[in-house]
C-alpha cells in the first residue's frame, strides 16, 4: 500500500486582490526571511487558470491555510470560494490541514464569517507585523508552542571572512545552510569586534554543536600562510578543544596552507549552492549533520 506524498508547500495563501501589495510583503517575509514554501497566486497560477476548477487540487497541496482577513476579503467571492475549500479539508484531514486567519482591519470576522472566527484568529493591526505575532505566525505553520527555536534545531558557530570580496562565497554558503530542512542556526561574533577575544569565542561556542568555518582568500599569491588565516586556526582549536565537530568549505580556486587544505571541502565558485543542496544533499553535509546529531 503506497503512502501519499508530503504537501508540497506550507500554505496556500488567500487574499483580496484589493490587499494585493500587503499580501506580497507577507509572502516575501514568509519565503524569504522564515523559509516556507507559500502558493501564492502570483507566482503559481497560469495565465487564464480555471481557479475555481484547480482549487482543490492547489491546496491540496499545502499543509495549511493562510487568509489576510480584511473586509475586501470577507466579501469577495474568490476568497469565500478558497475558504470553504479550506474548511472543507480542515474537516477531512483530522488535524493535519490548519487554519490560520490573520485579521488586517476592523472587518467583522466573526459575524461574517462565523465558520471561520471559532479558529483563533490574529489581528495583523494595520497589516504590521510585529515580532511577537512573527513569532505566533511560525509557531502555527510548525504546529508547535513557542519554545525559543524550533525543536531539534541545531547551533552552530560560524567562521568566516568580513572584506568585502569574501561576502559573494559566505552569504551563499550561509544562505543555503539556513534552508529549514536542514534545522540549523547559524551563530557568528559580531564582525566589528575590536580586537579577537578566545574567552568571548570560547562562551559562544560552548553553546554550540558545532563549527563551520567558511576559508576566505588570504595571504599574497598562491602561497598563504598559517599566519594569514590565523584567527580561523585558532577558533578551530577552540572547537576541537570544547570537542564540537568541525566543516571546512573554501571554493575551488582558493589557495590555502597545507593544515586547512587538507580539511576542506572544496566548492566550485558562483554556484547556486541553496539550489543545488535542496535537490540532493552533498555527502559531506549529510556527515556533517550526523556528527552535529
Amino acid at each position: 500500500m503506497s503512502t501519499p506524498s508530503a504537501p508540497s508547500y506550507h500554505a496556500f495563501l488567500s487574499y483580496s486582490h484589493k490587499d494585493r501589495a500587503l499580501a506580497m510583503k507577507l509572502h516575501t517575509w514568509l519565503t524569504r526571511d522564515a523559509g516556507f514554501r507559500i502558493w501564492f497566486d502570483e507566482n503559481h497560477l497560469e495565465a487564464g487558470s480555471p481557479v475555481a476548477a484547480r482549487l482543490a487540487e492547489q491546496m491540496g497541496k499545502c499543509q495549511n491555510w493562510i487568509v489576510l482577513a480584511s473586509r475586501n476579503s470577507v466579501a469577495s467571492d474568490w476568497v469565500i470560494a478558497e475558504r470553504d475549500q479550506a474548511l472543507h479539508m480542515a474537516a477531512e484531514s483530522r488535524g493535519r490541514f490548519h487554519l490560520i486567519v490573520l485579521r488586517v482591519d476592523d472587518c467583522p470576522l466573526a459575524q461574517a464569517w462565523p465558520s471561520v472566527s471559532r479558529f483563533n484568529w490574529l489581528d495583523m493591526n494595520a497589516g504590521v507585523l510585529s515580532a511577537q505575532l512573527a513569532r505566533d505566525i511560525i509557531d502555527r505553520l510548525d504546529g508547535r508552542t513557542w519554545s525559543g527555536r524550533p525543536t531539534a534545531t541545531r547551533d552552530v558557530f560560524v567562521s568566516r571572512g568580513w572584506r568585502t570580496s569574501d561576502a559573494a562565497f559566505g552569504d551563499a554558503v550561509c544562505q543555503a545552510l539556513c534552508v529549514r530542512r536542514w534545522l540549523l542556526r547559524l551563530i557568528g561574533d559580531a564582525p566589528d569586534q575590536e580586537q579577537f577575544s578566545p574567552d568571548r569565542i570560547r562562551e559562544i561556542m560552548s553553546a554550540c554543536s558545532g563549527h563551520l568555518v567558511i576559508l576566505p582568500r588570504r595571504g599574497e599569491g598562491d602561497a598563504p600562510t598559517e599566519k594569514d588565516y590565523r584567527y580561523l586556526i585558532r577558533e578551530l582549536a577552540i572547537s576541537a578543544d570544547l570537542g564540537i565537530p568541525s566543516l571546512l568549505l573554501a571554493e575551488a580556486s582558493t589557495p590555502l596552507p597545507q593544515t586547512l587544505h587538507a580539511k576542506a571541502i572544496r566548492l566550485r565558485p558562483q554556484s547556486h549552492y541553496e539550489d543545488e543542496w535542496a535537490a540532493e544533499a552533498p555527502e559531506w553535509l549529510d556527515d556533517f549533520l550526523d556528527d552535529l546529531r
